[in-house]
């Protein structure tokens, strides 16, 4: 398991869906006010380097990578490329974003 988790956080994910997403969320695990204390802190920082919606802090703790890992953790969504104007996936090749 450890194994799985370590290789889950060497490597990025493109899923192509149809969410129409084009936001900033942050989830982490409620339980734990070390992780609530990472997401606050590390949101913070993205949100105020891109002009992107801030959709906020949600609970993780229904997400097994999240769930079962020991240290603080978060989860960052953004840069979708699902978006119906496109707005997001252009912004993925401007080197600014």
């Amino acid at each position: 398991m450890v194994r799985r988790t370590d290789e889950r956080f060497r490597y990025s994910c493109s899923i192509w869906n149809a969410g129409g997403g084009e936001r900033i969320e942050t989830f982490y695990y409620a339980s734990s006010s070390k992780s609530k204390r990472l997401a606050e802190c590390i949101h913070s920082e993205v949100i105020g380097g891109t002009s992107q919606k801030n959709r906020g802090l949600k609970d993780g703790s229904h997400l097994w990578v999240i769930r079962k890992t020991v240290m603080p953790a978060v989860l960052i969504e953004f840069g979708f490329m699902d978006d119906s104007q496109l707005r997001e996936s252009r912004l993925m090749i401007d080197q600014k974003f």
